[in-house]
C-alpha cells in the first residue's frame, strides 16, 4: 500500500473495513450459534441429573444456566449489532453519489475509515448494559431461550408427576 496515493489507499482501508465487517458479522453469528448449543447442553444436563436424582426441583436450577448464556449470547448480538451498523454505513456510502464524487475528486475525506474500534468506548456502562437487554430481546434470541425455559418448566411438571 506504500505506493499508493493517499486516495488509493484510503479507498483501499474502505473496502477493507468493509471485508473485515462481514467476515467478523458471520463470526460472531458462529459464536450465538455455540452458546446457544452450549445453553442445550447444559439444560439437557440439568435434566439427566433430575432425573436420576429423582429430585425436579433440580431442573429449576438449570434455570440459573440458561439465563446466563442468554446473556452471553445478548452480548455478542449486541456486538454484532455494532458491526452490522458500521457494515450499513459503509455499504450506504459506497452506494452513494457522495462516493461517486469522491471517486471523482480523488478525496475521501467525507467519510471516516476505518472507525469500528472507536465505537465500543462511547457509551457509559449502564447504556452497555441496556444494549445487551435490548439484543437479548431480538426475536432469533428471544425465541431460543424461551423455548428452553418453557422446556425446563415443563420438565419440572413432568418429572414431579413421574415420581
Amino acid at each position: 500500500m506504500a505506493d499508493l496515493d493517499p486516495f488509493e489507499r484510503r479507498l483501499q482501508i474502505l473496502l477493507k473495513e468493509w471485508d473485515h465487517l462481514q467476515f467478523h458479522i458471520g463470526r460472531l453469528d458462529t459464536i450465538a450459534f455455540n452458546v446457544r448449543q452450549w445453553c442445550v447442553t447444559v439444560f439437557t444436563a440439568f435434566l439427566g441429573i433430575a432425573a436420576t436424582l429423582r429430585r425436579p426441583e433440580v431442573i429449576l436450577l438449570g434455570l440459573v444456566p440458561v439465563a446466563l448464556f442468554w446473556l452471553t449470547d445478548g452480548l455478542w448480538k449486541a456486538v454484532q449489532k455494532k458491526f452490522i451498523n458500521r457494515a450499513w454505513d459503509v455499504e450506504q456510502f459506497i452506494a452513494s453519489e457522495e462516493f461517486d464524487r469522491a471517486v471523482a475528486e480523488k478525496s475521501l475525506v467525507a467519510f471516516e475509515t476505518p472507525l469500528m474500534s472507536v465505537q465500543f468506548d462511547k457509551k457509559r456502562f449502564i447504556s452497555r448494559v441496556k444494549d445487551v437487554l435490548c439484543a437479548g430481546l431480538i426475536p432469533s434470541v428471544l425465541l431460543t431461550y424461551t423455548t428452553i425455559i418453557i422446556c425446563c418448566l415443563i420438565s419440572y411438571f413432568f418429572l414431579q408427576f413421574a415420581f
